[in-house]
């Protein structure tokens, strides 16, 4: 148990007391119950329990101490007006319409026209960015503090509206609402939380060894808000998608302008009305901007800020590095994944399965870190295929609300957009054509578009028997598809090389009781991320870097080296001024290279016969004078 009050008291300088405890009682506890020390354990358990409740009365007093911002979404007005216009057939729903000067936007699960939106050219880009830019002058200069106190407020607004945000995100995308609840809430809460928590402490000057040549100086790191960032966001999430950027950018003292993809952008001003309320209110308009548009409108977002975050596919993202290129403007580039979860011969299938079900599933599929490939051993790959035969057929889809904007009872929602759909069931065709099986889906769910009275439905599909020479195995499906292949002879090596079979590597997932075999096939997958016994558990841990390698892309969000991804990074030395010996002084002198060699000897040298003959050949150089000079 020492072990744990000292966790305690090392950590309770760097973070919230409460949560500090929390965390380490559970640690604590299981690490008891793993060696069979019950009795100890129900103790510990015991405490957990006290301590809960004591941070669930600090956190409910806490919260009232936040002030409450006045902020109406208005989302049953957008539900009343969309009421007026369906788009019929797939190809309806083109954001592009017979007007350049304007965005089509439509609810993909009913086809209603939800509206437009204007597309802002070049000049108004540009000036957006310059009135961020000058409010992020002002706010570069504030502190923690009153940083932390605007996270709190932002998050408290979320919280309350919560349900409204959901439905703003529906419209736009199609999610049910354990979707968006999980997708677009609990995260955007999570990263706040872990802001107010630790975010100062990553972002506070680090002190550095300054090596023996300058020893008398002090050396440090500091890091410094960027200005203005641009990011460039994709439809999936459309809510989280611009407050995890808004939170990290705006804790570093950035502004921001964000421009959401043109398939979900109908809501933006909407649900950015929280966020701004809250820095209106502490005298910082202007901070978050916002564009629309289509290509135009991102490159000229990208040529104006001073870093560039993208969220897209690795085809879209190398145009956004050239146009980055031409200003040396560095950028993060997140660009999808295909990402495996590897099912070990003594995994439980009744356990894993939920997990492997969310995990395809979820928001229909339209998820980067979602599951792409269930690599499955061979002595538990019938039994698996089966029982996700039975659960697949299962699956309820349709709108995720009426047309009064009551939630429905369904399991999955719609495709966001109609070239996705295609795409989807392409790549299926595909697969079957060159010998996979498919056991269900693969086609449109017309049922579900008859019931919505329009929408883009993809059935959710099960595809079986699937090999690493197929397009699906390697080309990013980003729908309802549960890709299922066969590791031969349960063999270890070969489940790795199936899981790197691809050009991505954003995350993976490997299961096994055998806690040890598991990460150490996860070792050898690559990849930005790997959860052992789950299933990307990674992005719930906002402590942790959230990005990928390979086509996957490069660079972080989330974690401390997201956070100070926000920042640039100035080296420091302080100290009295330098006294610089004679011998290195212009012009040089005769003793100039022996002084330097005797330097090199004394401060580098590999024998204690070498540095003494190194500091004799300083000492001789620099002359009894130049010693005193340097006292």
């Amino acid at each position: 148990m020492q072990d744990f009050f000292r966790g305690i008291i090392s950590s309770v300088s760097s973070t919230t007391w409460a949560d500090v405890v929390q965390s380490e009682i559970v640690s604590e506890a299981s690490k008891l119950l793993a060696t069979k020390e019950a009795h100890i354990a129900l103790l510990v358990a015991a405490a957990f329990l006290v301590t809960s409740l004591i941070i669930w009365a600090i956190v409910a007093i806490v919260g009232m101490s936040v002030p409450d911002i006045d902020v109406e979404l208005d989302v049953d007005s957008i539900v009343k007006m969309t009421k007026r216009t369906r788009a019929t057939g797939l190809d309806a729903m083109n954001p592009a319409g017979d007007d350049p000067k304007v965005i089509r936007c439509f609810n993909p699960a009913t086809g209603h026209m939800l509206g437009t939106v204007p597309v802002d050219s070049a000049e108004k880009v540009t000036e957006v960015v310059s009135a961020a830019r000058k409010a992020q002058a002002k706010w570069a200069r504030t502190s923690f503090q009153e940083r932390r106190l605007v996270v709190r407020k932002i998050a408290k607004a979320v919280h309350k509206h919560r349900d409204a945000i959901c439905k703003l995100s529906a419209l736009d995308t199609g999610k049910t609402k354990l979707d968006c609840t999980f997708g677009e809430i609990l995260v955007t809460l999570e990263k706040a939380k872990w802001l107010c928590q630790e975010g100062e402490a990553c972002l506070l000057p680090e002190r550095r060894t300054p090596g023996a040549v300058i020893a008398s100086k002090e050396c440090r790191v500091e890091y410094h808000p960027v200005g203005v960032f641009g990011v460039i966001a994709p439809w999936n999430y459309p809510f989280h998608n611009m407050y995890n950027h808004i939170l990290s950018c705006l804790f570093a003292g950035n502004g921001i302008v964000l421009k959401m993809s043109e398939f979900s952008c109908f809501t933006v001003e909407r649900m950015l009305r929280i966020a701004r309320a809250v820095l209106e209110s502490h005298g910082h308009p202007n901070l978050i901007g916002s564009v629309n548009g289509f290509a135009a409108t991102g490159q000229a977002l990208v040529c104006s800020v001073d870093k560039v975050i993208f969220t897209g596919s690795p085809g879209v993202g190398k145009h956004i590095m050239r146009g980055a290129a031409m200003g040396l403007k560095p950028v993060v580039l997140e660009l999808g994944g295909k990402d495996p979860v590897i099912l070990c011969e003594d995994a439980d299938v009744d356990s894993v399965l939920p997990i492997v079900m969310r995990g395809t599933f979820q928001g229909s599929g339209q998820n980067c870190i979602g599951i792409e490939r269930v690599i499955v051993y061979d002595s538990i790959y019938d039994e698996f295929v089966d029982k996700a035969f039975a659960q697949v057929k299962r699956l309820r889809q349709g709108a995720p609300m009426d047309e009064d904007g009551n939630w429905t009872d369904v399991d999955m929602g719609a495709t966001v957009t109609a070239a996705q759909a295609k795409h989807i069931l392409e790549l299926v065709k595909d697969a079957v054509e060159n010998g996979a099986t498919l056991l269900h889906g693969g086609c449109l769910n017309e049922e579900a578009t008859k019931a919505a009275g329009g929408g883009v439905f993809v059935t959710p599909t099960l595809l079986v028997g699937v090999t690493d020479s197929m397009r699906i195995f390697n080309e990013e499906v980003f729908g309802p598809v549960m890709t299922v292949v066969r590791v031969a002879a349960d063999n270890d090596a070969e489940a790795i090389r199936l899981a790197n079979g691809t050009s991505y590597g954003l995350g993976s997932n490997v299961y096994s009781p055998n806690i040890p075999r598991a990460e150490r096939i996860g070792s050898f997958i690559h990849a930005g991320m790997t959860n052992v016994n789950d299933m990307a558990l990674n992005y719930m841990a906002q402590s942790l870097p959230f990005g990928g390698v390979k086509d996957s892309g490069f660079g972080r969000f989330a974690g401390r080296e997201g956070l100070r991804a926000c920042c640039y990074v100035k080296s420091i030395t302080s100290g009295k001024p330098t006294i610089l010996p004679g011998a290195l002084r212009y012009p040089i002198s005769e003793h100039s290279h022996a002084f330097i060699g005797g330097m090199m000897d004394s401060f580098y040298g590999t024998s204690p016969l070498q540095i003494l003959s190194g500091v004799f050949t300083m000492v001789s150089k620099l002359g009894i004078s130049g010693i005193i000079q340097q006292m």
